[in-house]
């Protein structure tokens, strides 16, 4: 018995071992990643939000601008945030509790997003999704070790490039980027396209009375059955708080309008956001 659980116990040191190695390859990874987007941040720092400057905006953008409460302060080149909530892999699948942080670079349109999340006690697994230089990537990793998805190409890159628009609603200053051009809708509602790199999506922002974003709605590529589609994507808002002196969203939810029903797959909330 002695013997079997000395065998026991080493079996059990090496597997920790072994995660823990491939923990800190995947942070070091994306450490590097992170050095990379924050590095190459100078394009446009003088850039301030000033009621001349957003005149060119529809207006419900600019009750949007107003409302943040961006007006007189500089556009942030980079942008931290720190995000709990909840996700999971299928519209039957069970809920996982996930904790992630991310970076933006507004200059640049970029991101880099990494999250962890546990499916029970012992399994686990770690995830990043990026866009750089207008190319997407989503990797995926069981214990951060095993890769179980790695996505990139032109649908990945419209995707990502979707994602950074509609999360400008924690950052509402780079509205005025060049990147980016605006097409009034209604008095509640506008139509936002980005472009980077041959790379081109639209979405639409819709917002209450007082200004505040309520939802943000997209045609994004995905990927289901072995098949590539683009299906709506749409992001409603449930809270709003002031933040670092910036009113944005901090609780919401990520859905895929399918044909066969609503597909849930993210709760998020934010926890933290720092501008620079």
């Amino acid at each position: 018995m002695g013997k079997t659980l000395r065998i026991l116990a080493a079996v059990i040191a090496l597997m920790l071992m072994l995660a823990w190695l491939a923990s800190y390859s995947f942070n070091s990874m994306v450490d590097d990643e992170i050095h990379v987007l924050t590095s190459s941040a100078g394009a446009g720092d003088s850039l301030f939000i000033t009621e001349s400057a957003i005149q060119r905006l529809p207006y419900p953008v600019q009750k949007w601008m107003h409302r943040s409460g961006v007006i007189g302060k500089k556009v942030p080149t980079i942008v931290y945030l720190t995000q709990k909530g909840s996700l999971r892999t299928g519209p039957k699948s069970k809920w996982m509790p996930a904790e992630a942080e991310q970076y933006f670079n507004t200059a640049i349109p970029s991101f880099i997003w990494k999250v962890h999340a546990r499916m029970n006690f012992f399994v686990g697994f770690a995830g990043r999704d990026k866009l750089e230089d207008g190319h997407g990537n989503m990797l995926i990793k069981l214990f951060a070790a095993i890769p179980v998805v790695n996505a990139s190409g032109p649908a990945t890159d419209q995707g990502s490039l979707l994602r950074y628009l509609g999360e400008m609603c924690w950052f509402p200053a780079a509205a005025i980027r060049p990147y980016i051009s605006w097409k009034e809708i209604d008095e509640n509602s506008a139509e936002a396209t980005i472009r980077q790199n041959g790379t081109q999506c639209c979405g639409i922002f819709r917002f209450n009375r007082d200004g505040d974003i309520i939802s943000f709605e997209a045609n994004r590529y995905m990927q289901q059955d072995g098949s590539i589609s683009l299906q709506k994507w749409y992001i409603p808002i449930k809270e709003w708080k002031t933040i670092s002196g910036v009113r944005i969203p901090v609780r919401g939810d990520v859905i895929w309008k399918l044909s066969g029903g609503d597909f849930n797959y993210f709760k998020w909330e934010i926890t933290g956001i720092s501008y620079q």
